[in-house]
């Protein structure tokens, strides 16, 4: 399906029925990452519409000539949700540069949202970040190979853990890479930081929240997250050892695990304030 503003044309896949969650994804990815990440969970619950959208200048979607930054990235989202939801409530979920455009939503529509989910959230432009070192764990580094050039040794340079199961599943997040649009990527990266605050908020967002980030993340780091969790009174920041940029595939179990019960929190909230 297709969301029409302007000239842009935004690509979106609905999977479920019940409480809406917007699903952002990395950059320059696809929907198909948010999706590699999420549905194994979700696919085990019920009253969860998932909605999957490709990012203005990412996957499917085409146009947006007047997209200069990412103001204009959450201006798109923002009458996306506008014309899908109306004022109703729903969820957010951001993967990596999908986690910096949902703080800016839940920004703009903190009393909409009803529960967040980062995963090894983007804090800002990439040139002020704190990295740790790459380092590996594994020793199948060579199975990159399946993968085409120069993708291949970006998968390698973004993941720490080098074992097959991981490798395999690299797929998920590469697919997109080559449907992105360069001079968008370009024009965003160029006014990447929002005009606005987005981290401070007018009130505190009393809501379930959950942080996931890598320890040995060297393209969006971890250390700055944490100070999110002081953002949020009810989150729940967790910095998985062994985990990189690809933490859910890195760690899966205690992935998962963290995303069953944050969605138990997100339940137990929903039936207490009776949305």
């Amino acid at each position: 399906m297709n969301f029409q503003l302007d000239d842009l044309s935004m690509h979106y896949k609905v999977i479920g029925e019940g409480m809406p969650v917007l699903m952002l994804h990395g950059r320059p990815t696809d929907h198909e990452a948010s999706m590699g990440a999420f549905e194994p969970v979700f696919r085990e619950r019920t009253g969860w519409q998932r909605v999957y959208v490709d990012l203005p200048g990412m996957g499917l979607t085409t146009g947006g000539s007047w997209i200069n930054g990412n103001d204009d990235v959450v201006a798109v989202l923002l009458a996306f949700v506008a014309e899908m939801w109306g004022k109703r409530p729903f969820l957010l979920t951001g993967f990596s540069y999908g986690g910096y455009i949902a703080r800016g939503i839940l920004h703009k529509r903190m009393t909409q949202v009803t529960g967040m989910m980062l995963l090894v959230p983007a804090m800002g432009a990439a040139n002020g970040r704190k990295l740790p070192q790459h380092r590996v764990f594994g020793s199948e580094t060579a199975k990159f190979a399946q993968y085409p050039q120069p993708f291949a040794d970006m998968a390698a340079s973004l993941v720490v853990v080098h074992e097959e199961a991981v490798i395999n599943r690299q797929g998920e997040i590469m697919a997109g890479f080559q449907k992105a649009d360069p001079d968008m990527m370009t024009r965003i990266s160029q006014n990447y930081s929002f005009t606005f605050p987005v981290d401070t908020l007018p009130v505190p967002y009393d809501k379930p929240v959950l942080i996931i980030t890598g320890k040995h993340d060297s393209v969006t780091g971890c250390d700055e997250a944490a100070n999110l969790a002081q953002t949020y009174p009810r989150a729940t920041y967790a910095v998985l050892d062994r985990a990189g940029h690809a933490a859910h595939i890195e760690q899966p179990a205690i992935f998962n695990l963290l995303l069953h019960e944050w969605l138990d929190r997100v339940e137990e909230s929903l039936c207490h304030s009776g949305e």
